[in-house]
């Protein structure tokens, strides 16, 4: 998973290890104290968007059958 600011958006696009789509699935935000803040599903482009909250957060993309991908806030950028 990449994610990437765009304006007030936070943009996440998921993704499998082989290069494939993960369409319809679950990108949860958390904060730093493992409080879930927010929720997306990718779309037909395997983006996620988001809100961007006042705390610092980490987004996951955990497709079940891969190790779970997580990116904290500190590694995000403008694209």
């Amino acid at each position: 998973m990449s994610c990437w600011f765009e304006g007030e958006k936070l943009v996440c696009e998921a993704g499998y290890s082989d290069g494939s789509t993960a369409v319809d699935y679950n990108v949860d935000m958390f904060d730093y104290d493992d409080n879930l803040i927010d929720k997306a599903t990718t779309d037909k482009r395997s983006i996620a968007e988001f809100d961007i909250p006042n705390t610092d957060f980490y987004p996951i993309f955990d497709a079940g059958h891969e190790s779970p991908v997580e990116v904290d806030v500190v590694e995000i950028s403008g694209k």
